[in-house]
């Protein structure tokens, strides 16, 4: 405590002294749980359920927001019959406030009204002052889709009953304000100790290979310069006049007959630009072991499947109500359906986009145009580009 009621040997007793001690005590756990628990809105305990099919209870906990602690005193009982919806289902919030000096614990004690006499006279008194915790429900409005209802202000939202047309359906304790477990902390404080124990040498070995990756890869050539140099090795192996069985370069993958000897490669199958065994067409009936394996489904004669259970993906469970198509307005839409054409006429092939675009302006413009990019091959083997300009109506 950082303060402290001093008292002494024959010194008259006050009760504001005693009341004093209780109010710095106060002071000091308020301060704790605001600046090392939490100073915003929470709830500890206060754990809900159902009791009936109408009715629920919540168990004692607390209330606690800026620092302060409100004891709440359980089980509470709600019964909530009143408030079933006739047609579709509603939430029911159940929120948690708090009270400041509620008299509590009201007892007879004696007051001296005559110090001469000592004549006393009894008096009916509280004798506690509490921070008391209070639980109330929010009933929101019924809906197909329903929502939660506002929530009244100083409060905090402990848990949502989902309410359907005969009973309680669903209890969902809210985890956003419900105060955090010191202890829970501290244990998944172990946690991320142990795994970053586990990580840590992981980590700084990846590193250091990535270190030597990249000092490995750092002097190697990109992809643009190996495929100039493959290209030049290429023109080399033309003018040289070598076969192309020496690499892959001036294979057309079995797509023409420019570099394939037809007659050989007649009757082959062709997969992934290679020539596979002569095919041969055959047809031949299949059969199982065991015509009755009850691990095998069969839906026809010639369709069959692993036996399997069905599963359920969508389930609408009963009904919420029935909704007239005649309620709602309807208005007609007219719609209608148009089409176009267009027409592209090659104005002339050049050597340069800055040509092309010459043209183009010259002929007229060059809105509506287009200028498409091309690769001719030429005798060399080599590839010459070309621009093709044309116009658009």
């Amino acid at each position: 405590m950082e303060k402290q009621v001093v008292f002494r040997d024959r010194q008259e007793l006050d009760p504001a002294d005693l009341n004093g001690i209780q109010e710095i005590v106060r002071a000091s756990l308020d301060r704790i749980v605001k600046e090392a628990v939490t100073d915003e809105a929470r709830y500890a305990g206060l754990a809900t359920t159902a009791t009936s099919a109408t009715a629920i209870s919540v168990a004692a906990g607390a209330f606690v927001t800026g620092g302060k602690v409100y004891y709440v005193d359980g089980p509470v009982p709600f019964n909530l019959y009143e408030n079933l919806p006739v047609q579709y289902k509603r939430y029911i919030a159940i929120v948690a406030s708090g009270e400041d000096d509620v008299n509590d614990q009201v007892e007879e004690r004696d007051f001296l009204i005559d110090a001469d006499s000592d004549q006393v006279e009894p008096q009916a008194v509280p004798m506690r002052k509490l921070r008391q915790g209070n639980l109330t429900k929010v009933v929101g409005t019924p809906n197909i889709d329903p929502q939660l209802p506002t929530l009244p202000p100083n409060s905090v939202l402990v848990a949502r009953i989902l309410f359907g047309t005969t009973q309680v359906e669903s209890i969902v304790m809210e985890e956003s304000t419900k105060l955090p477990s010191l202890k829970k902390h501290g244990e998944q404080l172990i946690e991320l100790e142990n795994f970053r124990k586990r990580a840590e040498p992981q980590i700084g070995a990846l590193t250091t290979q990535m270190s030597v990756l990249f000092e490995t890869t750092n002097g190697k050539a990109n992809r643009g310069d190996l495929i100039e140099a493959l290209v030049d090795l290429a023109r080399v192996k033309e003018a040289a006049n070598l076969p192309d069985s020496y690499s892959a370069y001036a294979s057309d993958d079995f797509a023409t007959d420019d570099e394939t000897d037809p007659s050989s490669a007649a009757g082959h199958t062709l997969a992934n630009g290679a020539l596979g065994f002569e095919s041969t067409t055959a047809q031949k009936n299949l059969q199982l072991l065991n015509p009755t394996d009850p691990l095998v489904r069969r839906w026809d004669t010639d369709w069959i499947t692993p036996a399997h259970e069905y599963e359920i993906l969508l389930e609408v469970p009963g009904s919420n109500g029935d909704l007239s198509a005649s309620s709602y307005q309807t208005q007609g839409v007219v719609t209608e359906v148009k089409s176009s054409g267009s027409k592209q006429t090659t104005v002339g092939t050049y050597t340069s986009i800055a040509a092309a675009k010459a043209a183009l302006i010259k002929g007229g413009g060059t809105s509506g145009t287009i200028i498409s990019e091309t690769k001719v091959k030429q005798a060399d083997g080599s590839y010459k580009t070309q621009y093709v300009a044309k116009r658009v109506r």
